[in-house]
């Protein structure tokens, strides 16, 4: 087996020329740790922050050449960041980008072994290449499993996604906003004839929510806890998802159904909860989608 060092390492990835994006919503110095754990590996950093305070100066502290900061001064959506740190990446002839979560980070091994494995594999037809997303403080339950997969989902964040499919099928979906972006570029990715590869020997951190465990009768489940705001764009979302991919269909309905459960047993503040919800189906209904519209 290869020795593997720091210096072949930075090698590799400089020899790949993979850039990143991270997406920013009133960071702090735990998203700049995170950071760290993978600026070394990429060729450049596009850091899209959609706060409304510009924080430039925390993207600073990086002290690194490879970040470029662009502030929108608002929420202009996950996808539409997105959609800003790919068309950079193209226009400077990039051909994969990571696409990374403020709240995502990696391990060394994880990292190195991530990005020796995307340099070996075959990568005709293939619109994504993921990790295996693990919920930080949470059980590594897949060690058994095969070193990699097509799937027809995965979460955006740790992604390496291919720049010229991206363009071909259109993009992420804007009408979105946030909340089911990546699955809705996963499902297109699959229907434009392409694939969906989840490497499983790789894990990536990840926080979600306000993770709980709760007891249901003699199993565990996880509640996420999300603000009223984000259950509107979760419920919209699903009724729009369950809308445009019938083949799915059977999917949506269980996960629509499940956010109710979980809310009206489980969660706080359930009332308001609801009341977002149930806005978010009749949004959905007269086609009101992109940012919540929530003057009185």
């Amino acid at each position: 087996m290869e020795k593997i060092t720091i210096n072949s390492i930075n090698k590799k990835a400089k020899t790949m020329k993979i850039p990143a994006t991270v997406i920013w919503y009133n960071p702090d110095n735990q998203n700049i740790k995170n950071i760290r754990t993978y600026i070394d590996y990429v060729e450049k950093l596009y850091i899209i922050d959609n706060s409304k305070e510009n924080n430039k100066k925390l993207a600073d502290s990086l002290n690194s050449l490879k970040t470029e900061y662009v502030c929108n001064n608002g929420n202009l959506g996950i996808a539409k960041a997105l959609n800003l740190a790919c068309e950079k990446a193209a226009s400077e002839d990039f051909e994969w980008i990571l696409t990374m979560d403020q709240d995502s980070s990696f391990d060394s091994d994880s990292i190195n072994a991530y990005f020796r494995a995307f340099e070996k594999m075959t990568k005709n037809n293939v619109g994504i290449i993921s990790p295996r997303h693990i919920l930080k403080n949470d059980i590594d339950k897949f060690s058994d499993v095969k070193e990699s997969a097509e799937v027809d989902h995965v979460m955006t964040s740790g992604n390496l996604l291919n720049l010229k499919i991206w363009e071909e099928i259109g993009k992420f979906d804007e009408n979105l906003f946030i909340d089911e972006v990546d699955s809705e570029i996963c499902f297109r990715i699959i229907e434009s004839g392409y694939k969906v590869i989840q490497l499983n020997k790789i894990r990536m951190f990840h926080e979600l929510g306000n993770l709980e465990k709760r007891n249901f009768f003699t199993r565990k489940i996880s509640v996420l806890n999300h603000n009223h705001i984000r259950k509107y764009y979760i419920m919209r979302n699903k009724f729009y998802m369950l809308k445009k991919y019938k083949k799915y269909r059977s999917r949506y309905i269980y996960y629509i159904l499940n956010d109710f459960f979980k809310v009206i047993f489980y969660e706080k503040d359930k009332l308001r909860k609801l009341k977002y919800m149930f806005k978010g189906i009749t949004d959905f209904m007269k086609n009101k989608m992109g940012e919540l519209d929530d003057r009185k």
